[in-house]
């Protein structure tokens, strides 16, 4: 079997899109970091912006109701991975919303 060729690989865009793509590449089974680059091209500085709806938090009651839930685990996995609570202080704080 030949061996597969060296990829380039661009992202544009260095918001959490784009960073989370440019990290989740390097996971792919099918990454190799001896054939493979990854560049992010960012007009200013990497994640130096906000999304307007990303508060930096993570809640149930958040909309869309079905995509929340979905990021729980992930934040929670990256953080372990990377001690998040001593490199970006990652949390979990539980909350009470009230409507009054």
């Amino acid at each position: 079997m030949a061996a597969a060729p060296a990829k380039n690989i661009v992202i544009i865009g260095g918001g959490i899109v784009g960073v989370s793509s440019a990290y989740f590449l390097t996971k792919h089974p099918l990454y190799n970091a001896s054939i493979h680059s990854i560049t992010l091209l960012e007009a200013s500085s990497t994640a130096i912006g906000s999304y307007v709806k990303g508060g930096g938090f993570i809640a149930s009651w958040a909309t869309p109701k079905c995509i929340a839930p979905l990021s729980f685990k992930p934040h929670e996995s990256l953080a372990r991975e990377h001690c998040g609570g001593k490199a970006w202080g990652f949390r979990s704080v539980y909350t009470v919303r009230s409507r009054g």
